[in-house]
């Protein structure tokens, strides 16, 4: 408050600041094609672990890796990702 007021004072900053509305012009809108899924494919919780490999010591606290598939999002995820079959 004291540092506005200082540069206000000095001619740094405005005394006051007129509103004025904002447009924007929309060029492209992205239409999806198909619904995206995105399913959980590993949630894993490790406890804390230490490693030796090779002679380098490895001490993890707590892991906690989390994979989901996109299925719009490549090979494996259109893999892992697939819609439900409909049951009849």
């Amino acid at each position: 408050m004291l540092l506005g007021r200082a540069l206000r004072q000095a001619g740094a900053l405005p005394s006051a600041v007129k509103r004025k509305a904002f447009t924007a012009r929309v060029i492209r809108v992205k239409h999806l094609s198909t619904a995206q899924r995105i399913c959980p494919v590993l949630d894993l919780t490790l406890a804390p672990l230490d490693l030796n490999l090779l002679g380098l010591m490895v001490h993890l606290d707590r892991v906690h890796p989390t994979i989901t598939a996109n299925s719009n999002g490549g090979l494996l995820g259109s893999c892992y990702a697939v819609s439900p079959t409909p049951a009849g």
